[in-house]
This record gives C-alpha cells, sequence and structure tokens, in this order.
C-alpha cells in the first residue's frame, strides 16, 4: 500500500528540491535542500523494498551504504563552507579547501572512484527488478551535478562573513578533512556487504558513471543565462506558505463585505501569528543550538558514526 506513493514522492523530492537548490543564492541553503534530494533517493529506496520485499537482503545495505556515503560527503561540504567564511576577504579560495570542497562534490555526483559511485551502482544492482527505478537515479545523478556546480560558483565568490586576519581553527579543519577522506578511504575497510561480493570499487569504472557528471555540467554552463534570469526563490517552504496565505487572506479582506471582512480578517490573524510564530521559534532554536567550538563535537560524532559503521 506504501509502496508506490513512497517512491512517487521520494523521487518527487530527488527532482523538486534539486530544483529549488539550483536557484539559490546561499551555499548552505543549497547544500540543505541537496541533502533533501538525496533523502528521497533513500525513500524511493525503502519504497521499491516494500514492492520487492525479495530484493531487501541487497537492498538494506546498499541504503546504509549510500547514507553513510552522503552522511560523509555532505558533512565536508558543510565544513568547508564555515572553512571559508573564516578566511579573509580575497577572491580564491587556497588549494585545499578546493580539493576538500573536490573530493565529496565528486563523490555526491557518483563519478568513478568513489564512494558515491559504488553507493549508486549498490542500489542499481538491488534495483534491478524495476529498471525504471535505475533510469531515475542515474538522472538523479545529473541533478547532483547541477547542485554541485552551483556550490562551487557560490563558493567562488568573496567569504562575505570574513574577518580581518582570520584563519581557519584547526577544530574546523580537522573534521572537514576526516569526513573528505572517509569519502574515498572508507571504502577499502567497510565490511564485506552481501552487494560487495558482486560489486567492488573497480566496478565504477564505467562510462555509466561519468556521463552523467558530463552532461550536469553541460547543462549547468547552458542554463546559466537563464537561471540568471530567475529570481532566488525564498528558503523556508512552510514559513514561506504561511507568509502567503497571511498575504492573500488579507487581500481577500479588502475585496469582501463587512461580515465577510472580519472573518477573512479573522483568519488573516491566525495565520500571520502562526507565522510570526514559527519565526520566533526558530530564531529562539537557533540561538539554543549554536555550539562554539563545533569542531571537536563533530570530529566524536564522526568517529563514533565510523566506528559503528565498520563494526
Amino acid at each position: 500500500l506504501l509502496a508506490q506513493p513512497m517512491m512517487v514522492l521520494g523521487f518527487m523530492a530527488v527532482f523538486l528540491a534539486a530544483a529549488y537548490g539550483l536557484l539559490q543564492n546561499n551555499a548552505k541553503t543549497l547544500l540543505a535542500y541537496s541533502t533533501i534530494s538525496q533523502l528521497g533517493i533513500i525513500s524511493a529506496g525503502i519504497g521499491f523494498s516494500l514492492a520487492f520485499p525479495g530484493n531487501w537482503e541487497l537492498l538494506l545495505p546498499a541504503i546504509l551504504f549510500f547514507a553513510m556515503h552522503h552522511a560523509f560527503a555532505k558533512a565536508a561540504l558543510f565544513f568547508s563552507v564555515g572553512l571559508s567564511e573564516e578566511l579573509q576577504q580575497e577572491s580564491r579560495l587556497p588549494p585545499f579547501l578546493w580539493l576538500l570542497i573536490l573530493i565529496p562534490a565528486l563523490s555526491l555526483i557518483g563519478l568513478p572512484l568513489t564512494s558515491g559511485a559504488l553507493a549508486k551502482s549498490a542500489l542499481t544492482s538491488a534495483t534491478n527488478g524495476w529498471p525504471l527505478f535505475s533510469t531515475l537515479l542515474t538522472l538523479s545523478a545529473i541533478t547532483t551535478a547541477l547542485l554541485m556546480g552551483r556550490f562551487m560558483q557560490l563558493m567562488r565568490q568573496p567569504a562575505l562573513a570574513g574577518r580581518a586576519n582570520a584563519s581557519p581553527r584547526w577544530g574546523l579543519i580537522l573534521p572537514t578533512l576526516l569526513s573528505a577522506l572517509l569519502c574515498v578511504v572508507y571504502l577499502a575497510i567497510t565490511p564485506a556487504f552481501e552487494f560487495k561480493t558482486q560489486l567492488s570499487i573497480l566496478s565504477t569504472l564505467s562510462g555509466s558513471a561519468i556521463w552523467p557528471g558530463i552532461i550536469g555540467l553541460l547543462l549547468f554552463i547552458v542554463s546559466a543565462r537563464f537561471r540568471a534570469s530567475i529570481a532566488a526563490p525564498a528558503a523556508g517552504d512552510i514559513l514561506v506558505f504561511y507568509q502567503k496565505i497571511s498575504r492573500l487572506s488579507q487581500k481577500s479582506a479588502r475585496k469582501i463585505g463587512l461580515f465577510n471582512s472580519i472573518i477573512a480578517k479573522g483568519i488573516s490573524r491566525r495565520f500571520a501569528l502562526i507565522a510570526a510564530q514559527a519565526q520566533s521559534l526558530w530564531s529562539h532554536s537557533r540561538k539554543h543550538l549554536l555550539i562554539a567550538t563545533p569542531g571537536p563535537v563533530m570530529i566524536i560524532i564522526l568517529a563514533l558514526l565510523f566506528y559503528a559503521f565498520i563494526s
């Protein structure tokens, strides 16, 4: 009963979140929408397992492997944004930071010799009962390439939050480096999952792992002028939804009669109150969730995740 809806909603999240993130002007917001897109693949994989229970033994380790690969790659990219914000206001990032960006970005796209390539090969092998799934998975690699191209474009811009004489902290450099290395290194020491009896890192050396990234890069270049003509949509879907409903009800209140106007204004005030409470809750939560020294904390979290994954 839930199989088809999960697969449909999962792939809708893959492509809609990618389209929404491609228009963003903030690197962290883009990565957030990229995460939603990647989680859509996981949701679609779970839906596939409900539709084809016989594939569960292969699909479960493939989904876990994909989730771990995404966790390490996305952590490295988020950390790299933090590093760029601590640099001086320069037009170019240092080469070491570009390397830390390039490794996880290529891994997310699924280019050969990366954890992303093996994770997507494992998903493709486990879902061979439905060819459309493999096709949509390949198309998702193209959208990921578009997102990573946009991310690198944003990272080329000068660090607006840079401070005079700022220098990156080792507490932030180390988890970034660890996350980036785990995108490739941990392939050799992961447990012998069932799909690894059929797949190896060398199996990713194929044209099918390369051409989606090339097509995504070409589409990113060709669509530059079109994307520049579109205003960046506001981040925060639910909050924007409440705000739009509030403005719409306010306009309606001015056009209808006195009795209906009172009702409409009450609805408008209600939605405005909900929007204000959501904004206040977000601001209050962000103050309490900020960590002064996130580097050591994230090193511990990454180490625990890695230990749990290989044990």
